[in-house]
């Protein structure tokens, strides 16, 4: 025997299926079901007045709804109509009142000067005023077009005063450096010359002077740069001098009359060619060789000086009148020496390297001349000579310079693929189903692998919701979306925002299924 007297919803619905299976037999289960629950239940009294009172109450409540609806559209409507007329009466208002005044002030006015133009003092008034106006616009304009005249021409002389100045400048700089000038007769040639002092900030070439020769009747002009030690030792030779000359000495008229006196005249084609001749102004030092080279596709002349501290070589290539010069000291010749020699043999002795010997010279300048370069500047594309160390020397520092540039390319290479790693992201293309790269900074999309990347790739996206902004070009405005870039979808709405209409529409269904025309049980 049960004691429990309740019943569940589940022992509920099985009895209420046997009572209506024994009521109805013939009757489907659902519709059995139904016509018992409105024959038992629904046609009770009380049951039947309960459910015609609230029908009533909510037909009512409708209808009161309805009522309210109509009365406040009414009112809504009656209040447009009463302010469109409330403005169109205003606006004819206004008009007539702007009409009326611009009448009234027009007759006011017509009648003013219809009074004005019946008086002839009047009208003598205006016709002075008239020529006053055409004679003081004249008088404007005019005077306005003569200062602009005045100023114009004044520009003119304070631009003419700035050039004259300037030039004056540049002549008085040029006549500061001029020690010495005069006019000479070689040959029943006459000529202009010039002797210029450069300052330190003009060196050029180990020049301290510059002779400058100007023939008038060719009117061509001929440059010699002096070297110091030229001038110097040209000089001491002039003036028979027992020791060395001081500056002071070197710029006096009586020493500067020598140096025009070392101008030789050619006739070429009947040309004067003036030259500087050099003639017994030699190194310092013993000349030890002097033989013919070529380098270049050129022969020049190159004499050999030792001294007891340097060794001075000299080029001179006849073709151009080019003379080229270097030295090497005596310290810088001896590492030389030691490092070609010991990487030609490190098994011979400090003996048999004594290349320095007196009686070696010849070895030793058959060794150093071979080493001399004569070739071209890469800078300026002028010749120079060089030592072959030197040579090496330069080459390596290409080669370092060089170096550097391809670390450097590489590095900024590594910055720039680090930039690129981070800069873009592995996308999923929903469309045409394959990964896509995206560019976080302007959202740019695009099927290709960055090139920057090389063999690596990015890791693919993982499977989350993100939150983006976007330009809404219509708007104006900056908003917000949502993407997931492993799955390629986007959506307006957040997680959150998602689970939240999905439970809404869920009671919602829920609801129109309890309180729908059917009551329906679940199975």
């Amino acid at each position: 025997h049960n004691r429990d007297r309740k019943l569940d919803q589940q022992r509920f619905h099985a009895i209420f299926e046997d009572i209506a299976s024994i009521q109805h037999p013939s009757m489907p289960t659902r519709d059995a079901l139904t016509k018992v629950v409105w024959s038992s239940i629904v046609m009770l009294p009380d049951v039947n007045a309960m459910m015609w009172r609230e029908s009533k109450e909510m037909a009512i409540h409708e209808e009161a709804v309805r009522v309210c609806a109509q009365i406040r559209i009414a009112a809504f409507v009656r209040k447009i109509l009463q302010f469109a007329r409330y403005k169109d009466a205003k606006l004819s208002a206004i008009t007539i009142a702007k009409n009326v005044r611009r009448f009234l002030s027009r007759r006011f006015v017509a009648k003013i000067f219809k009074a004005l133009k019946d008086d002839e003092q009047y009208q003598q008034r205006v016709k002075c005023a008239i020529v006053v106006q055409q004679e003081w616009r004249r008088f404007f304009w005019r005077n306005l077009f003569l200062h602009h005249q005045e100023r114009v021409r004044a520009e003119r002389r304070t631009q003419i005063l700035i050039t004259h100045a300037k030039l004056k400048e540049e002549r008085e700089r040029k006549l500061a450096t001029v020690v010495y000038r005069d006019v000479i007769r070689i040959d029943a040639t006459l000529a202009v010359v010039t002797i210029h002092l450069q300052d330190d900030a003009q060196l050029r070439d180990d020049a301290s002077m510059q002779l400058i020769v100007y023939v008038p009747t060719t009117k061509r002009t001929f440059f010699f740069k002096l070297a110091e030690n030229d001038v110097r030792e040209c000089l001491e030779k002039a003036l028979s001098s027992e020791g060395k000359l001081s500056w002071d000495e070197m710029l006096s008229e009586r020493a500067l009359k020598e140096l025009p006196k070392r101008l030789i005249l050619r006739l070429v084609r009947n040309q004067p060619i003036f030259i500087f001749s050099r003639r017994h102004l030699v190194e310092k030092g013993i000349l030890v060789d002097k033989r013919l080279v070529r380098a270049d596709g050129d022969i020049f002349i190159l004499s050999t000086f030792r001294s007891p501290h340097e060794f001075v070589f000299n080029a001179y290539q006849p073709s151009k009148r080019l003379h080229m010069r270097t030295k090497l000291k005596l310290p810088k010749l001896i590492e030389w020496i030691h490092d070609a020699m010991g990487d030609e043999d490190n098994q011979q002795d400090d003996s048999q390297l004594s290349i320095l010997h007196p009686k070696r010279q010849p070895d030793l300048l058959e060794w150093l001349i071979k080493r001399v370069l004569i070739r071209k500047n890469s800078l300026d594309d002028k010749m120079m000579i060089l030592m072959q160390f030197e040579a090496e020397e330069e080459r390596v520092l290409k080669l370092v310079i060089k170096v550097q540039a391809q670390w450097r390319r590489l590095r900024s290479f590594r910055h720039a693929k680090q930039e690129t790693l981070h800069q873009y992201e592995k996308i999923f293309d929903r469309e045409n189903q394959i990964y896509a790269y995206r560019n976080m900074l302007t959202d740019q999309r695009q099927k290709d692998k960055p090139k920057l990347l090389g063999e690596d790739d990015l890791e693919n996206p993982v499977d989350e919701w993100r939150k983006e902004e976007t330009f809404d070009a219509e708007t104006g405005q900056t908003v917000c979306y949502y993407a997931n870039y492993a799955t390629g979808q986007s959506s307006w709405l957040s997680e959150e925002e998602a689970a939240r209409l999905v439970q809404r529409r869920y009671r919602s269904k829920h609801e129109s299924d309890l309180i729908g025309k059917k009551i329906s049980f679940a199975d």
